[in-house]
C-alpha cells in the first residue's frame, strides 16, 4: 500500500510529505523519497514495479509547479517525467499499456487535457483550448475515453465524454440551463 506521510505536525512543515510503502505480507513499511519536496497523487503504473507521482523539482524546490515523476521500486531511482512541461499538473491518469499518462495540466489562466509519452517524455496538448478549462474527471484505459468538465467565462460546467486519440467532447449533461440560456454573462479579457 502507497500511502504519503509526514513525520512532525509542526505548523510550518506541512509540505514535507514524504511517500512509504507498507507492506501486506509482513506488515513493514519502507519510506520511498526523503527531501524537502511535498509528495502526492500517488499511483501505481500498469506494470506495478513502477509508482508515479506529483511533487515538486527535488533541485530547486519550486512548489508552485508540480511534475510528474515516475520511482522504480526495485531500485528506487526515480525520474522527472514531465520536466518539458510549464504550468500545474492536476489529475492525471495511466494508459492500459503504461505508455502513456493523461494529464490535466494548468497554463496561465487556462487548463487543457495534455498526453505524456513515458518513453521520449514528448507532451501534447490533446484539448487545445485558448480560455477557459477542460477538467480530467475520470478515464477508462480500455476504451481510450475520458470524462471531463468543460467551462468558460461564457458556459457553465458541464460534463462531456471524449476520446483520447482524438479530442471530440460530446456533452452529457446540462447541469445550469438557467445561467446558459437565461444570464447575460460578462464579457472577460485576460491580460498578462
Amino acid at each position: 500500500i502507497l500511502f504519503t506521510a509526514r513525520t512532525e505536525n509542526r505548523r510550518n512543515q506541512s509540505n514535507l510529505s514524504e511517500i512509504f510503502l507498507f507492506s501486506i505480507e509482513d506488515s513493514s513499511t519502507k519510506k520511498l523519497t526523503d527531501n524537502k519536496a511535498p509528495e502526492g497523487r500517488l499511483k501505481w503504473a500498469p506494470d506495478g514495479k513502477t509508482i508515479s507521482y506529483v511533487a515538486a523539482d527535488d533541485k530547486e524546490w519550486e512548489l508552485r509547479e508540480g511534475k510528474i515523476w515516475i520511482m522504480d521500486l526495485k531500485s528506487g531511482k526515480y525520474e522527472m517525467l514531465s520536466k518539458n512541461y510549464v504550468g500545474s499538473i492536476r489529475s492525471y491518469y495511466w494508459s492500459e499499456d503504461g505508455k502513456t499518462i493523461y494529464f490535466q495540466g494548468l497554463q496561465k489562466t487556462v487548463t487543457n487535457l495534455f498526453s505524456l509519452d513515458v518513453a521520449s517524455g514528448e507532451i501534447t496538448n490533446l484539448s487545445n483550448r485558448t480560455s477557459g478549462s477542460v477538467g480530467l474527471m475520470d478515464l477508462n484505459p480500455k476504451t481510450k475515453q475520458a470524462l471531463v468538465s468543460i467551462q468558460d467565462h461564457k458556459t457553465p460546467s458541464d460534463l462531456y465524454i471524449t476520446g483520447l486519440d482524438t479530442f471530440s467532447p460530446k456533452r452529457l449533461s446540462k447541469l445550469n440551463p438557467k445561467i446558459q440560456d437565461s444570464l447575460a454573462l460578462a464579457n472577460m479579457e485576460v491580460r498578462s
